[in-house]
């Protein structure tokens, strides 16, 4: 009985180990086949757009912001690379709800949102609205 039941957990073991070092190669080969991207170029070659977005708003906005983002953001990278900026997802309730947002998000999954303040575009359908009050 007990050998029937490490059988099960070596398999289960293996079968896992099979999937970790399948990942860590999806994950390295990007880093493998150009060794010499920039940091940031390597990220974006990983994340894609959703990193674009995010070094666009650390460099838009300041450190202590509160941002309102789009629902159905990426919030593990937003939270990763926009800390300590305090950061909610929503639409015009969640920014009603939050006097303290200082900034709103415009993305292609943005929900049109009719925010009067400072616009600045990192393309033609992403940036950020620095609200007036």
């Amino acid at each position: 009985m007990q050998s029937s039941i490490a059988r099960g957990v070596a398999v289960i073991l293996v079968i896992h180990l099979g999937f970790a070092i399948q990942n860590l190669a999806y994950q390295v080969t990007p880093v493998v086949a150009h060794p010499n991207l920039s940091y940031d170029d390597k990220l974006l070659n990983q994340l894609g757009t959703s990193y674009e977005i995010v070094r666009f708003l650390q460099k838009e906005t300041p450190q202590d912001a509160a941002l309102l983002l789009p629902p159905g953001s990426n919030s593990s990278i937003d939270r990763y690379f926009l800390f300590p900026r305090k950061l909610y997802y929503g639409d015009i309730t969640v920014l009603q709800e939050h006097p303290e947002i200082e900034y709103v998000v415009i993305s292609d999954r943005s929900v049109d949102l009719e925010v009067v303040g400072d616009r600045k575009m990192l393309d033609a359908k992403r940036g950020v609205i620095r609200i007036r009050k």
